[in-house]
């Protein structure tokens, strides 16, 4: 994706730099800038060249593009670190259940082994009460 990215960006700059070159009279004409507001009297800026206001048009989408993917890439570090401690809680409340599975399932083969046992005494003493019978079956 990076290599698309910077394959993308270095187009981009080319097709400009062509335009720039290829437009060059034209983008040479000086031009003023001005802003007539109602309440106070009209603004003029010097005489530019239009090619320098091309310029500053690329710089200023630059750099608010450079904002916009900062303030992005900001946005996933802070969501990576919230969810970073949420794996540690959950890791340790994950440990929690394990011990406690652990310990029920002690008990439970504890208990399984009482009533293997029960049930192997209780086969004995059926069979000592009735040997005839367990013979013929």
């Amino acid at each position: 994706m990076r290599f698309l990215t910077t394959l993308f960006i270095t187009v981009l700059f080319f097709f400009c730099a062509l335009f720039l070159l290829q437009n060059k009279e034209v983008l040479a004409i000086p031009m003023t800038l001005g802003i007539d507001l109602f309440f106070i009297d009209r603004v003029e800026s010097i005489e530019l060249p239009y090619y320098f206001l091309v310029l500053c048009a690329f710089v200023v989408g630059a750099f608010s593009t450079f904002i916009y993917l900062l303030l992005g890439r900001l946005s996933l570090g802070s969501s990576l670190r919230q969810a970073r401690k949420q794996v540690k809680v959950l890791t340790k409340e994950l440990e929690v259940v394990k011990a406690n599975f652990t310990k029920e399932l002690e008990g439970v083969r504890a208990d399984l082994v009482k009533a293997e046992e029960l049930n192997a005494a209780y086969e004995q003493k059926t069979l000592e009460a009735k040997p005839e019978e367990a013979i013929s079956a």
